[in-house]
């Protein structure tokens, strides 16, 4: 393997974990967004029943 195609490989390796990490981020920011909305929602929903 050249040096080029070990750079190139690396800077792929890199590119795809950063992009991992974004989207794992990205997945828990919504993740924990619905479950608070939902709350919110649920307790507003008991609240104008009760």
């Amino acid at each position: 393997m050249s040096s080029f195609s070990l750079n190139c490989f690396q800077f792929y390796t890199s590119g795809v974990k950063y992009m991992l990490q974004t989207f794992t981020d990205i997945t828990d920011i919504y993740l924990h967004g619905m479950v608070s909305l939902r709350r919110v929602f649920i307790t507003r929903t008991c609240e104008w029943w009760a």
